[in-house]
């Protein structure tokens, strides 16, 4: 019969205390966002939009752009 192994951590191995928000990976300062129509396969390439998060960015490019369907944008932050 297979019984299950629990192992706790050793004394002074603190790897899994570590609070999760030291584990998060730290997201670009970067505002610039890639806009790309997703209408048909494969995407078209729209352009670019600076705003702080991803709704901001769909609004700016539907009125920078003059797009008529905003849910067919898809916005990518840029590296």
């Amino acid at each position: 019969m297979a019984t299950a192994l629990h192992t706790l951590p050793l004394a002074g191995d603190t790897r899994l205390m570590t609070s999760p928000s030291s584990r998060v990976r730290t997201v670009s300062g970067n505002l610039e966002w890639d806009i790309y129509l997703v209408r048909h396969t494969p995407a078209k390439f729209v352009g670019t939009v600076k705003a702080s998060d991803a709704q901001a960015v769909i609004a700016e490019a539907v009125w920078r752009f003059d797009m008529k369907e905003p849910n067919k944008l898809l916005a990518v932050r840029r590296r």
